[in-house]
């Protein structure tokens, strides 16, 4: 008589060491590839853009050239909100000097890419790594700049400012400069550059050229021109009075214009919409300490000037010549570190007013 085999007391089936390795390779190989694919993405320069809740669209424009030399161009997209024109997002590459190991593992690119936003004010907006897409993070190198404008960028070069970032803060600084040095350049010419950067190194520098040629209106319906400045002295002052401190700033000089100057010259250049309270205030005050308020939110006047700066002033002679171009402060920073002090437009003004010594 035949016996059926018990399957409760078959032999359990092992599986093979080969099957556990090729199951722990294929998981492993499958994270690396994820790894690799996560790592070489790359962000949209669209996603740098704060929306805000308007209506904003980034279109891909022309390049900007890069004029200072470092790179052939910085590709360049349009952004705009509400149908208005609002700033430019810029991209540009930064070499990585020393890669972790995990970035030799998941074959990260060499270099990374950011994305730079800056507002028609020149002020920078907002600033994104793009690639590589992880497990970089320089937040601590974009954050710093942002709320940054293009004149501090500019003006700064030394290692105490804007240096966050480990490896990437000096080569990046660097870059952010040949950007920003190329915006300027491209918007207001090489005359006007240098000039600014001559602004920088030396703290109201007294530049005895030609003021830039423009053409206004004021708010009171007065054609302002260059040539309608001979035969005066002129003190042009440039606010966007939305600012609390700059408003002080601003409004204290063109007091101290009315009560120390007779017959001069003097402008304000606002860089607000006309419609806002405290430019309506500012136009009020400044009509009473005598200035003619040029109104300009779109820094146009301000770019023929060669100035979109704020508190910012400029003092010319009576052939419109340039004699103080810098801060409308009373004491520059300079002067707080115990540096030699440099002129500022309030002893630029007091030589004037001596005279001839």
């Amino acid at each position: 008589m035949s016996q059926k085999k018990d399957s409760r007391h078959s032999t359990p089936k092992h599986h093979s060491p080969l099957i556990w390795g090729g199951v722990v390779l294929a998981v492993v190989m499958a994270l690396w590839i994820g790894g690799v694919i996560a790592v070489r993405g790359h962000g949209s320069p669209a996603d740098v853009v704060p929306s805000e809740g308007t209506s904003v669209a980034v279109e891909k424009t022309d390049d900007l050239s890069d004029r200072l030399g470092r790179l052939r161009t910085f590709p360049r997209w349009k952004v705009t909100e509400g149908g208005s024109l609002a700033g430019y997002i810029y991209t540009f590459p930064l070499d990585v000097s020393s890669p972790s190991m995990l970035d030799r593992l998941l074959l990260a690119p060499r270099s990374m890419e950011f994305a730079v936003y800056v507002d028609n004010q020149y002020t920078i907006r907002a600033m994104r790594q793009l690639s590589p897409r992880w497990p970089q993070s320089t937040t601590a190198f974009t954050a710093q700049y942002v709320g940054v404008d293009l004149y501090q960028v500019l003006g700064t070069n030394d290692q105490g400012t804007l240096a966050a970032g480990g490896d990437l803060a000096g080569p990046g600084h660097q870059l952010m400069r040949t950007l920003l040095g190329s915006v300027y350049l491209a918007d207001f010419g090489e005359y006007a550059f240098s000039r600014l950067m001559a602004e920088h190194n030396i703290q109201g520098l007294q530049l005895v050229e030609p003021f830039p040629a423009f053409r206004a209106t004021s708010t009171t319906g007065q054609e302002l021109d260059t040539s309608g400045l001979t035969g005066k002295y002129t003190a042009i002052v440039f606010i966007d009075p939305v600012c609390g401190s700059c408003y002080d700033v601003a409004m204290e000089l063109l007091t101290t214009l009315k009560t120390q100057t007779s017959g001069w010259n003097v402008i304000a250049v606002v860089f607000a919409e006309a419609e806002i309270s405290p430019v309506k205030r500012f136009v009020e005050e400044a009509g009473v300490q005598g200035a003619q308020v040029i109104i300009d939110p779109k820094s146009v006047v301000g770019q023929q000037m060669g100035h979109t700066d704020t508190p910012y002033a400029v003092l010319l002679d009576k052939d419109t010549n340039v004699l103080y171009s810098g801060s409308a402060l009373k004491q520059n920073s300079a002067d707080s570190d115990g540096a030699p002090v440099q002129k500022t437009v309030y002893t630029v003004l007091e030589d004037i007013l001596k005279g001839p010594q």
